[in-house]
This record gives C-alpha cells, sequence and structure tokens, in this order.
C-alpha cells in the first residue's frame, strides 16, 4: 500500500493538481472522518480486566453488555459471568 503513494502522487501532481495544498486537504478530510467514525459511531469497550483491576464497576458492567450483546452471549453465560464477577468483587 505504501508504495502505491509513490506512484500515484506523482502521477496526481502532474496531471490532477499542481500544488500540494490538495494533499493537505485530503489529509484533514481522512483524519476529520477517522475522528467522527471512532468517537461517535464506533464503541470500542476498555478491556474488561483493566476495568476489574481499577475497580471501575459501571465502566466494566457497561462493556460486558455491551460485548455480551455484540457477540449473542446467552443468558445462562451472562448469569455465569456475572456470578464469577461478583466472586472477584468480594
Amino acid at each position: 500500500m505504501d508504495g502505491l503513494i509513490y506512484i500515484y502522487s506523482p502521477l496526481f501532481l502532474q496531471y490532477v493538481a499542481p500544488s500540494t495544498q490538495y494533499f493537505v486537504w485530503i489529509a484533514l478530510i481522512f483524519s476529520l472522518t477517522s475522528i467522527f467514525l471512532v468517537g461517535f459511531v464506533f464503541h470500542l469497550p476498555e478491556s474488561l480486566k483493566y476495568s476489574l483491576a481499577k475497580l471501575d464497576i459501571m465502566k466494566f458492567e457497561n462493556d460486558r453488555e455491551y460485548i455480551c450483546h455484540m457477540n449473542k452471549t446467552p443468558d445462562k453465560q451472562v448469569d455465569w459471568i456475572n456470578l464469577l464477577v461478583q466472586k472477584y468483587i468480594e
């Protein structure tokens, strides 16, 4: 993929836009789009082990619910996870 930059960049500068300012605008658009997607569209849960180690139970429960929902975990297994967490907390 990086090798394509060496091919397309000179072609872009030669035939499409003689100014490198367009590269700045393209990079800005890609950056803002990725920030929007990561910040508002995708939910990236924290490690459950890390949340438990920090005793951040609310964050753990929210992330666990999200992960179990995304993985379509059966209720029986969710109850087992909750039991293990209660044992860990005590």
